[in-house]
């Protein structure tokens, strides 16, 4: 029996040396998988770090690019304004007669100015068109406005970027009769 004690003991110890050594092995490991997981979360705050900033650029430029284009805009239309503003004054308060055509001409100028920031003027006063209640409404309230009825413009619809911010204001067409 002594044989078999020393074979146990033997096979025993090789057991626990490959335990250990596995059990080694397992550390070594888990520490290293520590150590990537810790690259990886400061990875991963230096990326939200840079995601900031360059958010934060973005933001900067798109802000620049609203104000240049505003600047441009107010740059246009700051003369036709002036001049408005004078012949309110003239009229109101030094009770002077002003020219409809020069208050025409600085009106046009200024509706060419928004035009090109990108306004839009649709249809055209005494147009007759078909009836389009996302676009036209009655100029009298008592009336109905039928889809597809046709109507004139009496003043045009004014949209920005495809979207309508002023609806045409419109009346029923008469057959015959002049627009």
């Amino acid at each position: 029996m002594c044989i078999v004690n020393v074979i146990r003991r033997l096979f025993a110890n090789s057991d626990l040396q490959t335990a250990r050594s596995r059990n080694m092995e397992l550390e070594t490991s888990l520490q290293l998988l520590r150590l990537q997981i810790d690259d990886d979360a400061e990875i991963i705050r230096e990326l939200k770090c840079d995601l900031a900033r360059v958010k934060t650029q973005q933001e900067q430029m798109v802000s620049n690019t609203v104000n240049h284009h505003i600047e441009n805009l107010m740059n246009e239309v700051a003369s036709p304004v002036a001049q408005l503003l004078s012949q309110v004054h003239l009229l109101e308060e030094e009770k002077k007669p002003i020219q409809a055509k020069d208050v025409l001409l600085v009106s046009k100028r200024l509706i060419k100015a928004l035009r090109s920031a990108g306004l839009e003027v649709r249809g055209e006063i005494g147009q007759i068109a078909p009836a389009d209640s996302s676009l036209h409404q009655l100029a009298a309230s008592n009336e109905v406005l039928q889809e597809r009825d046709e109507v004139v413009i009496r003043m045009p619809a004014i949209a920005y970027r495809n979207k309508i911010l002023r609806r045409a204001v419109v009346v029923p067409s008469t057959p015959g009769a002049p627009n």
